[in-house]
């Protein structure tokens, strides 16, 4: 997903985590812009500087989420 992020699209493979399961997972300090999300459960998933740009979190679960900075 850097390599994806960093090269525009043009390398690499967009970060795909539709429907997943990511309950209480450490994610703290990780780009995921550009990451699709879609349905995923993030209940209780630790999100602390997480970077989210242009994500698509429809239908994400994020009950108990920690989003601090």
């Amino acid at each position: 997903h850097q390599l994806w992020i960093a090269s525009n699209g043009s390398k690499g493979t967009r970060c795909d985590l539709q429907n997943e399961d990511l309950s209480h997972i450490d994610l703290s300090n990780s780009n995921l812009n550009g990451a699709n999300l879609r349905g995923a459960v993030l209940y209780g998933a630790k999100l602390r500087g997480v970077q989210l740009v242009m994500a698509d979190l429809s239908g994400a679960t994020l009950i108990e989420a920690d989003l601090t900075k």
